[in-house]
């Protein structure tokens, strides 16, 4: 075997014994290099990164434990395999190397077949992690294709949609990150609002063409099954069955009344909830003659805490003035115990539950500050109120 073939170690050590021990029982399988201190040590990394780094803690200046903490705090080299190797035995002192994101600890004097072992082992495992990586990404990619191939199907079937997709996913994106969602949340909320409406497709065009009261009963039902059937379309696709999750709860209710399982409040999946707000707030603008935002967000206000959850409500009211295209007034976050009389409320104020305590437009009183005050204390209300400016 030769050396361009042979995985590639680093050993860093402020002792050439230790080192020379290291390099001798490592140098017939792997391709070793050596750093004597920290700062060494993350030059060599960056420039060559190696694919496992056996580190000892105590060296002078920068320690084992902040090379480990540098290194995992970078995309780049995070991934690589670190064995802390050290004379220091106590419990803490491994606890310690492990939060820091080691995989493995040798105290000193070590065995070398003990080395060979847990390097081997290490080695063996990093390499069936990166070949995850390099599938989950393969996936991901498959997965992409097949979400923009049914998009472009949606959105051909269906004319009248073109477009909204891709915007109802922005805005769905900018409310979860808002909401602080972990990043696979937002991914699958941005993939929902793409494929939100597949489950229209094959469905006569013209009944979502129909403003609700022209609908007959037999109309309504067949309009009401699109959310179940387009999630036993996305169920059937390997990566997508959250997706599907979400789609078949877009039409639920905040206050329970939706439908298909008649879900309330938390129960409803906070990424239907996003999306139902995200893509009834795009379709009503684009309705709505002249493009109304505000008789549009006036509308959406009125149903929040019914059909709406009030926060996902809140937060488009912020998207919506922090964009151009949308803005309608100067808005700001004021904390509840920051209220004045006088202030007259951008958004409505509601309660966790959904209550509404104030509408939108409200001018703010002692008492209903005081009200508000009230129920902040005991935690049925948020921290904060919109008010315009």
């Amino acid at each position: 075997m030769d050396n361009q073939s042979k995985p590639t170690v680093l050993v860093v050590d402020d002792t050439e014994t230790n080192i020379d021990i290291l390099v001798d029982t490592l140098e017939a399988e792997y391709e070793v290099s050596v750093a004597m201190d920290g700062e060494s040590a993350l030059e060599t990394v960056e420039s060559d990164p190696p694919e496992l780094i056996l580190l000892d803690i105590m060296m002078p200046g920068m320690d084992g434990y902040e090379v480990c903490q540098r290194l995992k705090a970078q995309e780049k080299t995070r991934h690589i395999p670190i064995i802390f190797v050290t004379a220091k035995g106590e419990l803490e002192d491994e606890k310690k190397g492990l939060q820091l994101g080691a995989v493995d600890y040798i105290t000193k004097p070590f065995s070398p077949p003990i080395v060979q072992a847990r390097v081997k082992n290490h080695l063996e495992l990093k390499h069936r992690t990166d070949e995850q990586i390099k599938l989950n990404s393969i996936i991901s990619e498959n997965l992409n294709s097949v979400i923009t191939l049914l998009s472009t199907l949606i959105e051909s079937t269906l004319f009248d949609s073109r477009g909204h997709a891709e915007k109802v996913a922005e805005i769905s994106v900018h409310i979860a990150k808002s909401l602080g969602l972990p990043s696979d949340d937002v991914r699958n909320i941005e993939m929902t609002a793409f494929l939100q409406e597949i489950g229209k497709v094959g469905l006569p065009p013209q009944l979502f063409k129909k403003n609700i009261s022209e609908l007959t009963e037999r109309e309504k039902v067949i309009i009401n099954s699109h959310a179940i059937r387009g999630a036993s379309i996305l169920e059937n696709y390997p990566g997508l069955q959250e997706v599907s999750l979400l789609v078949r709860h877009l039409q639920e209710n905040f206050d329970g009344s939706g439908s298909p399982d008649k879900l309330e409040g938390d129960k409803i999946p906070i990424g239907s909830r996003i999306v139902r707000v995200a893509g009834t707030f795009h379709n009503s603008v684009a309705r709505v003659q002249g493009g109304d935002v505000r008789k549009v967000l006036n509308g959406l206000e009125e149903n929040a805490g019914s059909s709406y959850d009030p926060a996902v409500v809140k937060e488009l009211f912020k998207f919506v003035n922090e964009h151009k295209d949308y803005k309608a007034e100067e808005t700001k976050e004021v904390l509840v115990h920051e209220l004045k009389p006088g202030m007259e409320l951008a958004t409505g104020i509601f309660l966790k539950n959904g209550t509404k305590l104030l509408g939108k437009d409200s001018v703010l009183t002692e008492k209903n500050i005081d009200q508000a005050l009230q129920f902040h204390k005991k935690g049925a209300l948020g921290d904060s109120v919109t008010i315009k400016i």
